[in-house]
């Protein structure tokens, strides 16, 4: 949605059997038809229309979206592709709003853009929040103050020389000021359609924009409803995925006898986050339960065969809490928590 001349379209086009663009500006139209067809294409289609109006009444498996998102100024040159209202979030709200009506049950929709202000409020504002049939998951990076983002979003100006710059960048920076957006960060949200609703909000340490990775972000909430129904009517067994991470040892200074020591994991692409620092004595832990980390969660974590190789204790569970908030748990299996025994009370009888 929002397809321009559709470089996406045409990446999401290898593995879909038809991919559909949409887009306001019929000229963006003729540059995605034109180019579809250099590329070989034979299952694109494009219709114009503004947001969900050229699909009207259609599910999909799946949707991308990065709608204008950039706060603008009423006094502003208008550009259809870039200005979002006052916030930047007018057309984001509408995009969030209506996806979950044009997905088909386990379908997913991807939507890019910024915040700003209070997150939570903003969230809530724009539908993020969870709705009925939905799990969503709001990954937010890291912001940048106002002024930066002022400097950064006026750069084009500068072709019609500094002076021209230098007042695009003062009334965005006093626009800015005045909607309370002292912060802007940018934001990946994922919302699946399916019968069991949740939503979560996950601050990263790392450009979202340019290493999002869908299968982390779909597998991050499939952990956060395991972990939710362990707690009272399922467990479940997760596997840690730590294949490509890369271990570095370090000891803080002054440790002296090492108690200090961490392990830092640096994280392959597409993790929620960049790095992973934890306790040695956690990974150390994690290490010894050999072949594989792979643990059973029934309310507190379990090996999975409990029997041969003991209680994990506190380490293990503070490591796999911090891989979980990463991104890097692996739900493989979830059953019904068996019901406590009935507890039976006896009393004396007399003669």
């Amino acid at each position: 949605m929002g397809c321009g001349a559709g470089a996406i379209l045409l990446h999401l086009a290898r593995g879909a059997a038809i991919a559909v663009g949409t887009d306001i500006n019929p000229r963006a139209g003729a540059f995605l038809v034109l180019n579809a067809r250099l590329n070989g294409f034979d299952n694109v289609e494009f219709r114009c229309g503004d947001l969900f109006a050229p699909v009207a009444g259609e599910r999909f498996d799946l949707l991308v979206s990065q709608p204008p998102f950039m706060p603008t100024p009423p006094a502003a040159s208008p550009a259809v592709f870039r200005d979002g209202g006052a916030r930047g979030d007018g057309l984001w709200r509408k995009v969030v709003a209506g996806a979950p009506d044009h997905l088909t049950e386990g379908g997913v929709a991807v939507i890019v853009g910024e915040i700003g202000g209070g997150i939570s409020g903003h969230l809530s504002q724009a539908g993020g929040e969870p709705r009925d049939g939905c799990q969503s998951l709001c990954l937010i990076g890291q912001p940048v103050s106002a002024e930066e983002y002022a400097i950064r979003a006026s750069i084009g100006a500068l072709k019609h020389g500094y002076a021209r710059y230098r007042g695009d960048v003062r009334m965005l920076l006093r626009h800015l000021r005045a909607c309370g957006l002292d912060l802007l960060a940018p934001l990946v949200l994922t919302i699946r359609r399916t019968a069991q609703a949740g939503g979560w909000t996950l601050r990263s340490d790392k450009d979202v924009w340019e290493d999002f990775d869908l299968d982390h972000a779909l597998r991050h909430i499939d952990a956060r409803l395991a972990l939710e129904e362990s707690a009272s009517t399922t467990s479940f067994v997760a596997a840690a995925d730590l294949a490509a991470a890369t271990l570095i040892r370090y000891r803080s200074v002054g440790a002296g006898d090492g108690r200090d020591e961490s392990a830092h994991l640096h994280l392959p692409r597409g993790a929620l986050r960049r790095g992973l620092e934890m306790p040695l004595a956690e990974w150390d832990a994690l290490e010894a339960l050999g072949g594989g980390i792979e643990l059973r969660h029934e309310g507190d974590w379990r090996p999975v065969d409990a029997a041969g190789r003991g209680e994990p204790g506190a380490a293990v569970a503070g490591a796999m809490t911090r891989l979980f908030e990463a991104g890097l748990l692996v739900v493989q299996e979830r059953a019904p928590l068996a019901p406590a025994p009935a507890a039976v009370s006896a009393g004396q009888g007399g003669d």
